[in-house]
């Protein structure tokens, strides 16, 4: 998965991580707006979720984006270890929650798997009722009546408020030029 712009040299995940990758605040809003909240059944672990919102969040920081601009960031680990669902579905969402100005880019190897990443984003701003208590309604989020209507290729977030002509979460595939 390949999430937010662009900068010097990607951060790479390994299946070993270093412990100063500890979550300090996106490890327990996945666990609890996104996972606990959908799949009340399963549990985020300290290894590897906790460690791997580590580094998604020492990326992204506190989301403004405002030192060096873009970033990059690939992550390689083992299959099964959620990967996909927190980076490229759940830290969209907790990221445009801190700035609605954000814009990222949800990149896969085929077009259609970006597009049901973003799909999969997107329903948590559309029915996820544990986000709603804490981010606010759907209709906060989500474009209404002659709004700039949301598709399976990008979506731009009601709460945005900088005119940007971008879409706060885009989805794109190496297949597709």
């Amino acid at each position: 998965a390949i999430f937010a712009g662009y900068e010097t040299a990607p951060a790479v995940v390994t299946p070993s991580f270093p412990r100063e990758f500890h979550s300090e605040w996106l490890f327990d809003e996945i666990d609890q707006v996104y996972v606990r909240a959908l799949w009340p059944e399963r549990q985020l672990h300290e290894q590897p979720h906790d460690e791997l919102c580590g580094i998604i969040e020492q990326a992204i920081g506190d989301c403004s984006f405002s030192e060096g601009g873009k970033k990059l960031i690939m992550i390689g680990v083992p299959r099964g270890s959620n990967k996909t669902t927190l980076a490229a579905e759940m830290t969209p969402c907790a990221v445009l929650t801190r700035n609605p100005n954000a814009r990222i880019l949800i990149s896969s190897f085929r077009y259609d798997v970006s597009q049901k990443r973003l799909a999969a984003a997107r329903q948590h701003f559309e029915s996820n009722k544990e986000f709603h208590r804490r981010y606010g309604a759907a209709d906060e989020w989500v474009p209404q009546f002659r709004e700039r209507p949301w598709s399976n290729e990008q979506m731009v977030v009601m709460k945005r408020t900088a005119p940007l002509i971008d879409a706060s979460i885009t989805a794109a595939g190496t297949d597709r030029s």
